[in-house]
């Protein structure tokens, strides 16, 4: 009895030191790695840590800017809270949980945080739940045509704003313009988005996007085709005959047309863990005011033989046909789909919206994949692939729409963002697209450059 009582107390002791060798070679490690900046090793070796069971202000505090630092602030939430558990007075903890909060766009959340903090604190963090202007972005750039003939460079322009009115409704707007030379004449557009968004909470979000557009185009068009006509035998008077006919169709496109468009598109939103769903439906009218002359001049050379070896005749036939485009006309397409995406690991993000399209004369099915990549903290990149045919379609919630009739045959999409400073982040994008004139038929390659600028006032 008395050995045993002489060997608990000892046992108890023995274990207490190995645990507190234990505490301090994981305070150790930690503490290293956070001097180093190594984020992705600390997270992985204080997530390890966490789930042995060490819970303490210091090693949550650390694997909560681990997290951060590498853009995961759903699982930096989580720790920033389990530190403000370890002490509940920590500013520090408290300002890291409203930024992953503020990230994570859970701004009902975020401000409940920002409210309790110190009035120098709030000052320094440079942060207001209300903004009339949050953000101005520019951008502008060129898309060069490898088919003058068919289509000449396109010029580029828009300017957006973000207005955060309430914590949990922004705007944003933004006006664009472009202008080409064609084959079939000139053409301008001037384009207006507006998307007012609100967010339920619980991960919910909705938004409305409205998007109009006014296309003009000046058309002076001169074309000709040739193709083979009819072929046929026939016998008479004892002879047998071998006729071929090859029509030439010269055509003159002279006029004016205008389209005005409008784009309603409803988007509703959940975040569920590392997925993303977004079910969107909207209805899109065209306007379209056609005002030109269409002149076809066909011209019917014939070659008749009379077999076996007479040498063929030839003869010529040729008549106009005018027509006057002058009738108002209306173009309307309904669209409805799910864009959906996963982050399966750290800073990837991978996605596809996809989309069916319902005209009265046709409906097709349109998938749009995606992936985004984040690179550290001031870098990351964007990349889509899209065709389509002879329809509209928007893209990505309404943020993007491609309002031509003409058949893309393909376009990638890449954007780059480097974030200069905490109000700077510019971008650059590079496009490929495969073309098919809706009137000419011709086809021609784009590839486009544009610059653009995020300000934060």
């Amino acid at each position: 009895m008395h050995r045993i009582k002489f060997i608990l107390p000892l046992l108890l002791l023995v274990t207490n030191l190995f645990a507190q060798d234990s505490y301090q070679e994981v305070d150790s490690k930690s503490y290293q790695l956070y001097t180093e900046k190594n984020w992705q090793e600390l997270s992985q070796y204080g997530k390890a840590a966490s789930e042995k069971g060490y819970d303490y202000y210091y090693l949550n505090v650390r694997i909560g800017i681990a997290f951060f630092e590498l853009k995961d602030f759903e699982n930096a939430k989580s720790y920033f809270e389990k530190a403000l558990q370890n002490s509940s007075a920590s500013t520090y903890a408290k300002e890291y949980l409203f930024w992953s909060y503020y990230n994570l766009e859970e701004e009902i959340e975020a401000q409940k945080i920002y409210q309790s903090l110190p009035d120098s604190i709030q000052k320094r963090m440079d942060y207001h739940p209300s903004r009339i202007i949050d953000y101005i972005y520019v951008e502008g750039g060129m898309k060069k045509s490898n088919n003058k003939v068919a289509a000449d460079n396109l010029f580029y322009g828009r300017v957006g704003f973000k207005h955060q009115f309430l914590p949990r409704f922004h705007i944003y707007h933004e006006y664009s313009y472009m202008e080409q030379k064609a084959i079939w004449g000139e053409m301008k557009q001037y384009q207006y988005l507006f998307i007012p968004s609100i967010n339920l909470g619980k991960k919910w979000n909705i938004s409305v996007a409205f998007n109009g557009s006014n296309y003009k185009s000046q058309l002076n068009y001169i074309d000709s085709t040739k193709k083979q006509g009819s072929h046929y035998q026939y016998s008479s008077g004892g002879s047998n005959y071998v006729v071929d006919t090859v029509i030439t169709s010269h055509y003159l496109f002279r006029g004016g047309y205008e389209q005005n468009s409008v784009l309603a598109q409803l988007n509703i939103n959940k975040r569920i863990k590392d997925w993303s769903f977004t079910s969107h439906f909207n209805i899109y009218q065209a306007f379209e005011n056609p005002n030109y002359t269409r002149i076809v001049d066909y011209s019917y050379n014939i070659r008749e033989v009379v077999m076996p070896f007479s040498p063929p005749t030839f003869s010529q036939q040729s008549n106009s046909d005018t027509m006057l485009f002058n009738k108002n006309n209306i173009y309307r397409q309904l669209q409805y789909g799910l864009d959906f995406n996963i982050k399966p690991i750290k800073n990837i993000i991978l996605g596809a919206d996809i989309n069916y399209i319902y005209h009265s004369d046709f409906s097709k099915l349109n998938i749009i994949p995606y992936i985004r990549l984040y690179i550290g903290n001031s870098f990351s990149l964007f990349a889509y692939y899209v065709q389509k045919g002879n329809y509209v379609l928007s893209l990505f919630e309404g943020t993007q729409f491609l309002n031509s009739f003409d058949e893309l045959k393909h376009k990638v999409n890449l954007t780059g963002m480097v974030r200069i400073s905490s109000k700077v982040e510019l971008y650059t994008t590079f496009q490929n697209g495969k073309i098919i004139d809706n009137l000419s038929l011709r086809e021609y390659q784009l590839n486009s450059l544009f610059i653009g600028v995020k300000f934060r006032p």
